[in-house]
């Protein structure tokens, strides 16, 4: 859930929409959400809103590792819109075949 969810001082918008897409690429990108070892999920929740948000491994390019963590930054009003994700160097490479796989992965 997005840091404003679990506050519980916000109705829907896009900015909830992007966190949970940045948490899909995380878990795609490595196999497991972030925080999943504590296994309980208030630890979750409360990690969540307190500590920094674990970094996709090395081995991904900066450009994915990047855009995922536009999508994770936790003000919400600081967060990426789709819009602007729209635009990142990340999804505007992937259009590029001769550079797509190279630029996702290192």
């Amino acid at each position: 859930m997005a840091p404003e969810v679990l506050k519980g001082k916000t109705s829907y918008s896009e900015a909830i929409d992007m966190w949970s897409f940045g948490i899909f690429a995380f878990e795609l990108a490595q196999g497991d959400p972030p925080f999943v070892n504590l296994q309980d999920e208030q630890k979750v929740h409360f990690h969540i809103l307190t500590h920094e948000m674990p970094e996709i491994d090395a081995r991904w390019s900066d450009n994915f590792r990047d855009f995922v963590g536009q999508c994770l930054t936790k003000d919400a009003t600081q967060r990426a819109t789709a819009a602007e994700l729209l635009q990142h160097e990340w999804l505007e490479d992937a259009g590029n075949s001769k550079t797509a796989f190279k630029e996702f992965i290192k």
